[in-house]
């Protein structure tokens, strides 16, 4: 596998790592949101000439607390925190506790985008700065033997201890994370590629809120996880591979705490959990040229820039694509060549294919033409035509990979799902003196 572990790990700590400053101002944001909490409280028990009690504790929650949480370019971050009262101090019902939270901090107002709402499981609060902060309430008492009890509001009360998930997490990354001698890859490497799969998943607008939270991701990568002591790149690929299968196999993800319960018992969830398994298998799709002996720098960097669709990898590819003479066509001319569609072989060509952004259905025909045949760079040359097949399909049909000589255009049908690579090189008295290389995508992207 084409190695970038270097620019992942670069791309890791400089893109997607939350980093010491924003996590010291989203603890700021949480302090803040806490403090006005507490004076919320004492104004609604002075309005309603009731005592309020304010909450006695907290503990961070969520991707905060597993440290699994990303940069996010629109600063739409989620702070979950729990907050903990003595039973006394709040009503009777959940619902009535999450109420008067909500009650406290609308009075005491702060920057709010939308007034504060109590939730199913927490009540949201929106700040015009962007971000957001849950606060998960809980109540607690002592059982029969003097022992502390805390109980979440949920839909109702319900025995829970708000540190578990992050205890989980913590203890898995320590287990299965890469460990001893032998390793090169950095400590908690599980953490990592959480991380990077919810890059991934975030990495268009137009997939928020059509993919799975960061809890069933965060669960997804935890069951399936596949360990490299060397590279963080091939952790991610292979981690990527058996989520695919994984999915495929269920869409069913259990709270791991509590594996009686469904973290996608909803249809729109499980929904999520499989478009998800569609995006993976488009990501796999893009970077399986990787696995190609051919494969250049361009093209690595190219499909990792697909995948995290940020500008990093752009600017990486662009630099490769500055370079007057690239490693892999080093004294050799750059040739252009253009991919005309048609419905038949060598029959009328409809329109030339604008790369693999656009997703060509099966059955087309493709022709293969130098942007200026008749120029002297190509004149009196043999083109060799290399086809580098990716995808299940074509690896089944054993076509990932064949040559053609030919003297004037090249014709093939799409045949397979997948993103192909289409490599075109001018050859004279056997000394190959021009290269060109083009991507066609095959299948619904």
């Amino acid at each position: 596998m084409y190695n970038v572990n270097g620019h992942l790990k670069k791309f890791y700590e400089v893109h997607v790592r939350l980093g010491q400053q924003r996590r010291q101002r989203l603890a700021e944001n949480r302090d803040a949101c806490l403090r006005r909490l507490k004076e919320g409280l004492e104004k609604l028990g002075q309005v309603r000439r009731q005592s309020y009690g304010t909450f006695v504790d907290k503990r961070d929650q969520g991707s905060y607390a597993m440290h699994t949480l990303n940069q996010q370019s629109k600063n739409d971050y989620d702070i979950d925190v729990a907050v903990i009262f003595e039973k006394d101090d709040l009503p009777t019902t959940a619902l009535e506790a999450r109420k008067r939270i909500a009650d406290a901090l609308n009075e005491i107002g702060g920057g709010f985008l939308r007034p504060p709402e109590p939730r199913t499981n927490a009540v949201t609060v929106w700040y015009a700065e962007g971000h957001h902060v849950d606060l998960a309430i809980y109540r607690r008492s002592k059982n029969w033997l003097g022992s502390p009890v805390l109980e979440h509001a949920g839909p109702a009360w319900n025995q829970r201890n708000p540190e578990e998930v992050t205890e989980w997490f913590t203890k898995r990354v320590k287990a299965l994370s890469p460990s001893g001698p032998n390793t090169e890859v950095e400590p908690d490497q599980l953490r990592r590629i959480v991380r990077l799969v919810k890059a991934f998943a975030r990495s268009r607008e137009v997939w928020k809120g059509n993919l799975p939270g960061g809890m069933i991701i965060t669960a997804l990568v935890v069951d399936v996880y596949r360990k490299n002591s060397l590279r963080d790149d091939v952790a991610f690929y292979e981690t990527l591979v058996a989520m695919k299968k994984r999915i495929h196999s269920s869409t069913d993800v259990r709270n791991p705490v509590n594996s009686g319960t469904s973290l996608t018992a909803k249809q729109e969830i499980a929904a999520q959990v499989r478009r998800f398994r569609e995006k993976i298998e488009l990501a796999l799709e893009e970077l399986e040229i990787l696995h190609d002996p051919d494969c250049t720098e361009k093209d690595a960097l190219a499909a990792w820039n697909w995948v995290f669709r940020h500008s990093f990898w752009g600017d990486l590819k662009a630099d490769v694509d500055s370079d007057p003479i690239p490693d892999s066509e080093k004294e050799v001319a750059r040739l252009d060549f253009e991919i005309g569609i048609s419905n038949e072989k060598e029959g009328t060509v409809q329109r030339n294919y604008n790369g693999p952004v656009e997703p060509l259905s099966k059955g087309k025909w493709l022709r293969f033409r130098p942007k200026d045949k008749d120029s002297e760079l190509v004149r009196g040359c043999e083109l060799r035509w290399t086809v580098r097949n990716t995808g299940d399909e074509a690896r089944a049909s054993g076509q990932e990979r064949h040559v053609k000589l030919v003297q004037g255009d090249y014709w093939l049908q799409t045949a397979y799902k997948g993103v192909h690579t289409m490599c075109c090189e001018a050859v004279r008295k056997g000394v190959v003196i021009a290269r060109g290389v083009r991507r066609v995508r095959v299948g619904q992207r």
